[in-house]
């Protein structure tokens, strides 16, 4: 499952749905949000623990900005995503982005290599 990636997974292009074009990798922005994964959304406790990277999209895409103003833009940066096609993936907590990512390193480990 595509939302199963780890957060530094990248891919050739993200696979085309009914709403979602290919993403080529020369498009810097796109790959960012298609190879990263939001977790606790709008926790204001998760936010300032974790300094911001709970926004790992919009820490990826703005890495200067501080990580106060993550929770500001988050909502801007997920409607340009829909607007353009781009794959803008958020799990609802930490533990649910950590078990999905195991799964996906698990599936990854049992590929077969040519």
């Amino acid at each position: 499952d595509a939302a199963e990636r780890s957060v530094h997974a990248p891919t050739k292009t993200h696979a085309p749905t009914k709403t979602h074009a290919p993403v080529p990798l020369n498009d810097w922005a796109a790959v960012q949000c298609q190879t990263s994964v939001n977790w606790s959304v709008g926790s204001w406790f998760w936010n300032h623990v974790s300094g911001g990277l709970c926004h790992q999209i919009e820490h990826h895409l703005f890495p200067s900005l501080c990580h106060t103003n993550y929770v500001h833009i988050q909502s801007v940066v997920e409607a340009t995503c829909r607007e353009y096609g781009v794959p803008y993936r958020a799990e609802p907590s930490l533990g649910t982005a950590y078990v999905k990512m195991l799964r996906h390193l698990r599936a990854l480990g049992r590929e077969k290599v040519a």
